[in-house]
């Protein structure tokens, strides 16, 4: 709880929670408010508030955090309310395990305990959690179990003892002693209590095993005497909300000088045998189980009533709905999931690991699912490899100069805090003149985004206007210079055939470049020229490609118009082509590879005198 004149506190933090941001509310108007180490680095970080006013001392207050608190909590019976603090809205798991009741000295068997668990997410405050007692074994009416657990009657005499109801256990809103109305009517979870067991005196066995914890409905019993069957715990009834009932007391005559066994506690409790007609030993019924949420479960119907809330026609609940409306707490604390198991059941979860049928000793286990990381800050943030001045986690918005007009090329690059973060905006960036905001996107594993952002500005404007390279179909020219504006190049016929690819990059990313890209390369001589203009649009410099491709000779350069004469055709690397020969239009045949730059094959018919076109194709 906040105290203006309290300046230390604790706060517990998640290991995957890396910044926390406190809501400040000053009590002057004009008061203003600095806080750091809100970006929680290390194990046991520490968050400042300083509060600062016109002629008043600053006020600090501290947050001593601790991270990777335990996310698991264990509560056994210790006869008190137990507390949950939340410190931020978190999701938690609550499994509950009711108490059995308690053994008569007949050593019948007590009715067990039921659990409940779900799953929700809780908003900041204390909840309470009220572990129930297991039965007094062959007790006496002064020894009730705590939470609900009906006391056992007394016998009459030497009599056999008969043991207590066992206490629920439970998940509540509001604190209190176990049996305040208030605090009864706050609980959002239950798992009933089994009853006791009875002293068997000569009845049957089975009058004296106790009516296990239920769950929508408690067990029931088998009364020495028919027609004497204690009432159970149920949704909407049973003995009383919350409470198991107490029985009678023996008294002499056969065997209803036994001692008789208590009711389970619960939602409602169960009943027990307070009659005292001859043979009426019997032991105590099992209340009920609750959960807001479980379908078929029925809510109070407000913090200050006992009965039924209304159903999603405006209906009272009752007993079998199956309108998940009436589970719904008054409160809103609803959970997800649910599961609810009785006392009898054999695959019930132990909390020491594997299964179980039915719990003996009231028990309670909270777990807090951690949430994925908020984690979206950076360690380290570099422009061209230099940590950018003033860096600090805390800190969104950098400047930088650039006053190099040709370092218009820039690269971010960033560490991120948590290396399970995405991130977008980093690696190579170009800066044009004038001022630039470079933002980075860092997404934390929750899904928030967190902005930092670079601005760049550059000055001068560049006047550079050469290359940095240039090539052909991907091949840097041979001996190719900046400083080299004229080349003569020459290649085979394979090299070029009708078309070549141009690649020219300046050495000043804004220079504008003209004249690249694929070009027609023709037999003999074909002149390429390329334009760079630098970014200030006055300086220019021209680069000037002479390329030469070779034109095929054939051998003999004549024949007859019936073909079948055998031609050679010679062009540098032609033989190591799969190039096309066609002659006046129809392809050579049996096309013989003689050497690297020869082939001959035979020529087709022709088609009337004269000359005609030699084709060569790759």
């Amino acid at each position: 709880m906040f105290d203006p004149n309290t300046l230390n506190y604790d706060l517990k933090v998640f290991s995957s929670v890396a910044y926390v941001d406190p809501i400040v509310t000053t009590a002057d108007s004009g008061a203003t408010v600095e806080m750091s180490g809100r970006f929680l680095s290390g194990a046991n970080p520490t968050i400042t508030i300083t509060v600062s006013g016109d002629g008043l001392d600053d006020t600090v207050y501290t947050l001593n955090v601790t991270k990777n608190f335990t996310a698991v909590a264990n509560y056994t019976y210790s006869g008190v309310p137990q507390v949950l603090t939340v410190n931020m809205p978190t999701e938690y798991t609550i499994q509950l395990w009711g108490a059995a009741g308690g053994t008569s000295a007949s050593g019948t068997a007590p009715g067990r305990g039921a659990y409940t668990s779900g799953t929700t997410v809780l908003q900041p405050g204390n909840y309470y959690i009220y572990v129930g007692q297991t039965g007094i074994a062959q007790g006496v009416a002064s020894n009730p179990a705590w939470n609900g657990g009906g006391a056992p009657g007394t016998p009459y005499s030497t009599y056999g003892k008969g043991g207590a109801g066992g206490g629920a256990t439970d998940f509540r809103l509001v604190n209190g002693a176990w049996n305040d109305a208030n605090g009864l009517r706050s609980r959002v979870m239950v798992a009933a209590g089994g009853g006791g067991s009875g002293s068997l005196g000569s009845c049957a066995a089975a009058a004296g095993i106790g009516g296990f914890g239920g769950a929508l409905s408690g067990g029931g019993t088998t009364p020495c005497t028919a027609g004497l069957a204690p009432a159970v715990g149920t949704q909407t009834g049973g003995y009383a909300f919350g409470v198991g009932q107490n029985a009678g007391n023996g008294v002499n005559g056969s065997n209803n000088a036994q001692g008789k066994g208590g009711g389970g506690g619960g939602y409602w409790g169960g009943g027990a045998v307070t009659s005292t007609a001859t043979n009426s030993n019997a032991s105590g019924a099992g209340g009920s189980s609750y959960i807001s949420g479980y379908t078929g479960a029925v809510a109070v119907a407000s913090a200050a009533s006992n009965s039924p809330r209304t159903n999603s026609t405006g209906g009272a609940c009752a007993n079998g709905t199956t309108d998940n409306v009436c589970s719904q707490h008054w409160s809103g604390v609803i959970f997800n999931s649910p599961v609810m198991m009785a006392g009898n059941n054999a695959s019930m979860p132990n909390p020491a690991g594997g299964v179980m049928t039915g719990s003996g000793s009231g028990y309670a286990r909270v777990t807090a699912i951690t949430p994925p990381s908020n984690n979206n800050f950076l360690t380290d943030l570099r422009v061209n490899g230099t940590t950018v001045s003033g860096f600090n986690p805390e800190t969104f918005e950098y400047y930088t100069t650039v006053s190099d007009p040709l370092n218009a090329k820039l690269t971010l690059a960033v560490t991120k805090s948590d290396p399970n973060a995405t991130m977008i905006g980093d690696g190579e960036v170009l800066v044009p003149v004038g001022t630039t905001r470079f933002a980075i996107e860092v997404t934390a594993e929750n899904g928030e985004i967190r902005e930092y952002a670079v601005n760049v500005t550059r000055t001068a404007v560049s006047s550079e206007a050469r290359l940095a390279s240039l090539s052909i179909n991907g091949t840097l020219i041979d001996g190719f210079d900046s400083d080299t504006f004229m080349y003569n190049l020459s290649a085979p016929l394979a090299v070029w055939s009708e078309t070549a690819e141009i690649e020219a990059v300046a050495m000043q990313p804004f220079a504008d470049v003209d004249g690249a890209g694929e070009v027609t390369v023709d037999f003999g001589y074909t002149a390429i020229m390329i334009l760079v203009t630098a970014e200030d649009g006055a300086t220019s410099e021209l680069y000037t490609l002479y390329l030469t491709r070779d034109l095929p000779i054939i051998t003999p350069s004549s024949g007859l118009i019936f073909g079948g004469n055998r031609v050679e055709i010679s062009a540098r690397g032609i033989g190591k082509s799969s190039a096309t020969i066609e002659i006046g239009g129809k392809p050579c045949t049996n096309v013989i590879i003689v050497s690297d730059d020869v082939v001959s094959c035979i020529a087709p018919t022709g088609n009337a005198a004269g000359f005609v076109d030699l084709v060569v194709s790759d």
